[in-house]
């Protein structure tokens, strides 16, 4: 299962895949996972695990503050998806709205768990994710990601 969070590895395997990438500001987790997958490791889910996440604040009090932090967000998950040349890493949008609500993303689209995005990213067929593009492409709070 791809999943950014509670990530335990060996050095070893952090340096075969290159480590974090210094160039995101956000979802660094989930490209390392992803990069840690793509090399055969195994992601396991540990329930009992405790985990500690340094947060990093991000002002989403103003609404040009939470516009320009969407935008961030969105930039690293454009990044993430084309340098692995992987589209459907852009379904991370569809489960990062069960976490921050999005008014222009439809209930039945978004991906409310990690389990979700799962097994959404193994089933969805090229014509299903072609739509969920669309709708970010054309989502109003999301267009100006080239910069």
């Amino acid at each position: 299962m791809l999943s950014a969070y509670r990530v335990l590895t060996d050095s070893t395997a952090l340096e075969e895949v290159g480590g974090f990438d210094e160039e995101l500001l956000h979802s660094e987790g989930w490209d390392l996972a992803y990069r840690l997958m793509r090399h055969g490791y195994k992601m396991r889910f540990a329930a009992k695990a405790q985990s500690y996440h340094l947060y990093h604040h991000h002002d989403f009090f103003s609404p040009q503050n939470a516009f320009i932090e969407l935008q961030k967000r969105r930039r690293a998950i454009a990044h993430i998806a084309e340098k692995n040349s992987d589209p459907k890493l852009y379904l991370i949008e569809f489960w990062l709205v069960s976490l921050w609500p999005d008014p222009l993303i439809p209930e039945e689209m978004r991906l409310p768990s990690l389990m979700a995005f799962h097994e959404t990213y193994q089933t969805i067929s090229s014509g299903e994710m072609a739509e969920r593009a669309l709708m970010l492409d054309l989502h109003p709070l999301r267009r100006d990601v080239s910069k």
